[in-house]
């Protein structure tokens, strides 16, 4: 909901303003080959060490309205 504007609306002003942004280090579902599971609280931990600008994950709600870090919408996947 909410945070998905928020964070919709950053890149956007990020975009508009080329000329005048640094690049920016995103870690991708906080971790890289041999470096840790994709999308756990550990993959933060150890990404969060190494201070990139934004940590990318993903997030989806439960039936049951809880929030889990997966990247598919569904255990079929």
């Amino acid at each position: 909901g909410c945070a998905s504007i928020f964070f919709a609306l950053e890149g956007y002003i990020y975009l508009e303003s080329p000329d005048t942004n640094t690049p920016l280090v995103i870690s991708h579902r906080g971790v890289s080959n041999k470096n840790g599971v994709q999308n756990t609280v550990q993959s933060l931990e150890k990404t969060a060490q190494l201070k990139p600008d934004l940590i990318e994950m993903d997030v989806q709600e439960t039936k049951d309205g809880q929030f889990v870090m997966m990247h598919d919408t569904n255990l079929k996947s």
